[in-house]
């Protein structure tokens, strides 16, 4: 009785394995949920291109600041990869009346067929928090037709604690030191900030502030208000930082 040659095993697992890497490299996690792929269904992909053809980013000043550049490059970086980049979705900086409703830091989304998408608040860091829950609306396949929605924040200060010293040692943390280099801040910031700031930002946070639990921590030199910035690079200021306290509070 003959037998089939058999295959040689290992060649299988090593395509086996390199398909489980290339998985494992298509997706990490590092972008959280600001994910911008394509969205795969080509009549949703052109319904939210007509609702998007024309977005205005409003506020009483109707002037460009670092914070609408910010939420203009995202809102373009993202349809691009949303719609894709043919989807022709052009965004610009316009003019609001001011809504006491919305407070500082609130925004309203609505859309009609004369002025397209607005994006309107009282300040430039409302309009980014905007931009982004527009996104998540895109991301989340959400009717835009006729939306009319407003959103103000309940908490003036919305601070996302990360629990560390100040000479960058973290109370109870297993992956390094801390992600702030306080003692260089504002002049240098590290090029990997955005993935702090970017999806803090889509989440209405404001500035990250340090829990200093250890008596023992030395406080740095006085840090002056950093304002939100535009997408940065190695060398730049990055995305959507608002300013960094020197310390929140001490256990």
């Amino acid at each position: 009785m003959t037998h089939p040659p058999r295959r040689p095993f290992f060649p299988r697992l090593l395509i086996l394995a390199l398909a489980v890497l290339a998985a494992a490299r298509a997706e990490d996690g590092y972008r959280l949920w600001l994910r911008y792929d394509l969205i795969e269904d080509a009549t949703q992909r052109k319904t939210c291109a007509e609702a998007l053809a024309r977005i205005t980013l409003a506020t009483p000043g109707g002037v460009e600041t670092p914070a609408l550049a910010a939420a203009r490059d995202e809102l373009q970086a993202a349809l691009a990869g949303l719609l894709g980049p043919d989807a022709n979705c052009s965004v610009e900086i316009g003019r609001a009346e001011h809504d006491a409703a919305l407070g500082d830091e609130g925004y309203a989304l609505r859309r009609s067929s004369a002025a397209g998408m607005v994006i309107s608040a009282n300040r430039d860091i409302g309009a980014l928090y905007g931009a982004f829950e527009l996104l998540r609306r895109v991301q989340t396949r959400q009717p835009l037709d006729a939306l009319d929605f407003a959103s103000t924040p309940r908490i003036r200060l919305r601070l996302l604690n990360h629990w560390d010293n100040l000479d960058r040692f973290v109370e109870r943390g297993y992956a390094g030191f801390s992600l702030w280099k306080w003692f260089t801040l504002p002049d240098v910031i590290e090029p990997r900030s955005p993935t702090c700031s970017g999806p803090t930002a889509s989440a209405s946070i404001s500035p990250p502030a340090s829990a200093r639990p250890s008596k023992s921590a030395v406080s740095p030199p006085p840090i002056r208000s950093i304002p939100p910035s535009p997408r940065g690079g190695a060398g730049k200021p990055p995305r959507f930082i608002n300013s960094f306290p020197t310390s929140a509070a001490s256990s």
